[in-house]
């Protein structure tokens, strides 16, 4: 399994989470009159969440990438129905294309195909969907995106493969569950809907009921009076009739009984319809249908027989084109000498569920204590709905006292702090509190009870039951009686421990920011610094206040990068995705760092690019640590390389340095010795540079000895002139009474080396280049005496020349390890660091006094030597032994040119020699002459039998066995071998005859 991805595919999903809560959350209160309307912008708001959830989606290859979309849109589908579902699928689906890649093809038909599962799902289900087991939601999941699983087999096998093998079982983990928890948050959703819907309409019924049921009573009970009253009138006098037909509070006329035209009408006819009475005279009956049901093959209303008679409820249109149900009751006369029919038309839109049972107006008057009852057990059952939508409430719904105690508690009570409702009740909110708290908040409340108004959103620590606080938010109306009595408050309280809990988070997340180590800005889309962390304040040293309303360039731009990598960063970000790389920036004090820089956008609610924020990581010690790494690396290939050619060019210098001995006597004219002198000296310069590399590789240092500067100047003023450039004039300046200093001969040779080479650079078109030497008593008020020097005697060696001189804004870094100036591949920027590093080893200083156009100057301070070592140092050689000896000396090395010399030097002293070329030989010589030999002299790399394993099996075989070990290179392992089985004496090839028969001599005639 690909941890990698897996990782990235809970990242994503956490994210779809997140989103789609901050969705329900902004949504929950937000309401559009229009259906299709507020369909379509559901639509588009699930589509941008697919489309933020494509942006953070894991990339497995270029173009193909992975996200929880088809989550998303089959959840769509499943839930919001086909409009939304299409909106976010068209959505989703164009973003998809517009970023291109081999995928986008496989990707829109995972787009297309999660939407139609869903809304397939849905219509399979129809509206049951809060039916849904658990077990269903994640086999939905489940063939979604094995649906998902199988489009990849569009791509190309291989990227098909790779992909199966790669996601396919972090997918089947994962999106099934994610599918199954965003469903299940869905159905609470709509659960907790459908239960607002319910208890709002019950509400509503249950008042309007008791309301209009009594209303209604009253209303029948006058009607039936008033017409009983009219009718006797009618009968005694139609004048009187007539008034009280106009004076009638409900509204009635007279129509024509065969064209059904209105023949009069009474005021409140008028006020209830709208129309004039000049309009009711030119209208009929049926004017007052809705269009729907004026036709022809419409019932008329008014059918009736002789007798008063209830027509029914009936629909009838005002003047302004309202519809309302009318209790229609008729009764024929004559009026005016025509038939006629009287009407009494009773607006009941408000009561329909109660008056459709009335047939009659005499009926409605028998059935009005049948209709309470009725209307009495709608209110039980309203009030049982009621009370069941109360004690299953997410909230917990409370009843208090005059007194501040409980009432009423629901049962939601329990799972909030854990206490039954009728533990509840008779006690006071403040008795579940915290001491501190309960004062708090009771001193809140009871300024709020003085003004006896509603309050909202109180918060307040409550202990629960096991012991833990819990975070409650309060809200509450007062409740009077009809009197106007105070009776208490009713409320309810909700827990937000969760939500208080994640602002803290989030408080927390803030004072990481501001405690990071990585700098952190925030700018706005324009580049304007709005919010920066103190890490960058420390960075840059920019204060916070000159940082805000800034731009970045206008700060720590360095000018190291040209355009085109601005640029570059511009697009990326503009374009939506996250910019990251390493960038050079300037501080205040101008100088530069190097981060590493990660920039990401933040989008608004609409979706656009808002904000940008970046995180820089100051990587310029580590990028340093890189590059000597690097360096360390070329260096350590370099002593290998150094280590494994040493002891070839040991066993070329070796013959050449002894044989030179041996022939120098031999030699008559004087010009003859001199070029034999310069061979040495170059064979004896060569051996020195083989040994200062392999000290250099192996980080160790030489052996230090009483020097004299003058001769070491002079011979590298002699090296110089045959090297530099003729155009670079040499003048060398010593005193001749120069003190001595006790150094490595070699270390101080890399030291003036490295100057003069640094100043023949300095010079490309030729100059002057003085190389000198003086001696100086610095006492600890002389100026020129550098920090942490003690005051005394040295010995000052300057190397002055007339070139360019060294920039101010680089002379403080000169000294730094890699740091050069040089064109990549002329120089390591080790030189001065290696000089600096010898000097200070040595107990000295270095100081560099340069001017632009006209030159720099080194001094290296060296302490002199005082006493009987300060006598000046000259070159000293061993004196060759005066008298010869007789001794027989075995001498081993694979080299015949080694053996051939070696013999030589020590046969022209009076010793006798015997040759074997490797161990072996030389092991079966010695067993020959064993009484005979005196002393074995043997290299230590040799093949067939090397020196250590020789030595080891002389020493098995006589203990007392004298040997002298050579080799040009010796690891300290080996020497510690060689320490082990007793030899004391170790001579380093090339050895001069000197050196060699010293140590002969030490080895055949121990002190």
């Amino acid at each position: 399994m690909n941890q990698a991805a897996l990782l990235s595919l809970f990242q994503n999903a956490a994210l779809l989470l997140a989103l789609v809560v901050l969705f329900d959350i902004a949504t929950s209160r937000q309401r559009l009159p229009r259906k299709r309307l507020r369909q379509a912008l559901v639509g588009i708001a699930v589509g941008l969440l697919g489309v933020g959830l494509i942006l953070s989606a894991y990339r497995l290859r270029p173009g193909i990438i992975f996200d929880t979309r088809s989550v998303l849109l089959a959840v769509c589908g499943l839930f919001l129905g086909p409009v939304p579902t299409m909106v976010a699928v068209l959505i989703t689906g164009a973003f998809r294309l517009w970023q291109g890649g081999i995928a986008a093809g496989p990707g829109l038909a995972v787009i297309v195909s999660s939407g139609l599962l869903g809304v397939v799902w849905r219509h399979y289900r129809g509206k049951r969907l809060g039916e849904m087991s658990v077990g269903e939601f994640y086999l939905f999941g489940v063939i979604v995106h094995l649906v998902m699983l199988a489009l990849m087999l569009l791509l190309p096998r291989e990227d098909s493969r790779a992909v199966l093998a790669t996601v396919g079982v972090p997918v089947l983990l994962i999106y099934p569950a994610v599918t199954t928890a965003l469903s299940l948050l869905l159905v609470n959703r709509l659960a907790q809907e459908k239960a607002a819907q319910t208890l709002a309409e019950s509400e509503t019924g249950l008042r309007a009921a008791l309301a209009e049921a009594e209303i209604m009573r009253t209303r029948l009970s006058a009607t039936v009076q008033e017409l009983e009253r009219t009718s006797g009138v009618l009968r005694a006098s139609e004048q009187q009739y007539r008034a009280l037909f106009q004076a009638n509070p409900h509204p009635m006329w007279i129509s024509d009984r065969e064209s059904r035209r209105f023949l009069a009408v009474n005021g409140a006819a008028v006020a209830q319809y709208g129309f004039s009475s000049e309009e009711f005279a030119g209208m009929t009956v049926r004017d007052l249908r809705p269009e729907e049901e004026s036709t022809p093959q419409s019932k008329d209303l008014l059918d009736g027989g002789d007798e008063i008679e209830d027509a029914g409820v009936r629909r009838h249109r005002t003047k302004g084109g309202r519809v309302v149900r009318i209790q229609v009751a008729s009764h024929e006369l004559v009026w005016e000498d025509r038939g006629a029919r009287l009407v009494l038309a009773l607006d009941v839109t408000a009561q329909e569920e109660t008056r459709h049972r009335l047939e009659s107006t005499r009926q409605a008057l028998l059935s009005v204590i049948e209709d309470h009852k009725q209307a009495e057990a709608a209110l039980r059952t309203s009030e049982e709905r009621y009370r069941s939508l109360v004690e299953t409430s997410f909230d917990w719904i409370w009843e208090i006292d005059t007194r501040f105690r409980y009432t009423y508690a629901s049962p939601r009570v329990r799972e909030l702090l854990g206490y039954a409702p009728d533990e509840v009740v008779g006690r006071m909110p403040f008795d579940f509190m915290p001491a501190a708290e309960a004062q708090r908040v009771r001193a809140a409340f009871e300024q709020i009870v003085a003004t006896r108004e509603p309050f909202a959103s109180i918060e307040n620590v409550n202990r629960h039951r096991d012991g833990h606080l819990v975070v409650l938010e309060t809200s509450g109306v007062p409740v009077f009686a009809a009197d106007g009595t105070w009776l208490g408050y009713r409320g309810m309280d909700r827990d937000i421990t969760a939500r208080r809990t994640a602002e803290k988070t989030l408080r927390l997340r803030g004072a990481a920011l501001e405690a990071a180590a990585n700098a952190i800005v925030i700018t706005d889309r324009s580049g304007v610094i709005e919010w920066a962390n103190p890490a960058f304040v420390e960075l840059s040293g920019w204060s916070l206040a000159e940082a805000i309303g800034r731009n970045p360039r206008d700060l720590i731009k360095s000018g190291e990068h040209d355009p085109a990598f601005y640029r570059g960063m511009w697009e990326t970000i503009m374009a939506g995705r996250v910019w990251r790389g390493e960038v050079v920036n300037r501080r205040r004090d101008g100088t530069c760092w190097t981060e590493d820089m990660t920039i990401a956008p933040v989008r608004n609610e609409a979706g656009e690019i808002s904000h940008f924020i970046a995180v820089k990581q100051d990587i310029t010690r580590q990028k340093a640590l890189e590059a000597q790494v690097i360096q360390s690396q070329r260096m350590e290939a370099i002593g290998t390389l150094a280590s494994g050619i040493a002891h070839d060019l040991n066993n070329i210098l070796a013959p050449i340095l002894l044989v030179t001995d041996v022939v120098r006597g031999r030699l008559v004219e004087e010009a003859d010795r001199e070029l034999l002198s310069m061979t040495q000296a170059s064979a004896r310069r060569g051996a020195d540079i083989v040994r200062q590399l392999l000290t250099f590789s192996r980080g160790q240092a030489g052996e230090r000895s009483a020097v004299q500067p003058r001769h070491l100047l002079k011979e590298m003023v002699a090296i110089m002139r045959e090297t530099f450039p003729r155009s670079i004039a040499l003048r060398l300046e010593s005193p001749v009474d120069l003190w001595t200093v006790e150094a490595d001969p070699t270390q101080l040779h890399q030291v003036v080396l490295n100057l003069c080479v640094n100043a023949r650079d300095a010079m490309p078109e030729g100059g002057i280049l003085v190389v000198s030497a003086s001696n100086a008593i610095l006492d600890s008020n002389d100026p020129s005496l550098p920090p942490g020097l003690k005051a005394g005697a040295y010995v000052v060696l300057s190397v002055r020349d007339s070139g360019t001189g060294i920039p101010p804004e680089i002379r403080q870094r000169i000294f730094d390890p890699f740091f050069t100036t040089k064109p990549r591949g002329q120089g390591t920027g080790l030189g001065l660091a290696t000089v600096l590093g010898i000097v200070r080893g040595h107990g000295g200083a270095v100081t560099v006094d340069s001017t632009l156009g006209k030159g720099t100057t080194f001094r290296v301070l060296l302490p002199a030597m005082t006493g009987e070592g300060a006598a000046r140092a000259e070159d000293s050689r061993v004196e060759e032994q005066a008298a010869p000896a007789r001794d027989l000396i075995l001498v081993v090395d694979d080299e015949i040119a080694v053996r051939l010399a070696t013999r030589a030097a020590l046969e022209q002293h009076g010793h006798r020699v015997i040759l074997a070329e490797n161990g072996e030989d030389a092991l079966k010589q010695y067993l020959v002459q064993r009484g005979e030999i005196h002393l074995i002299l043997t290299d230590l790399m040799m093949p067939v039998m090397g020196g250590v394993a020789l030595i080891r099996a002389l020493r098995a075989i006589d203990p007392r066995t004298r040997v002298i070990a050579i080799s040009g290179l010796i690891e300290d392992r080996t020497r510690r071998e060689l320490e082990e089985l007793g030899v004391r004496e170790i001579v380093a090839k090339p050895t001069e005859v000197a050196e060699l028969l010293a140590a002969v001599d030490r080895a055949l005639r121990p002190t």
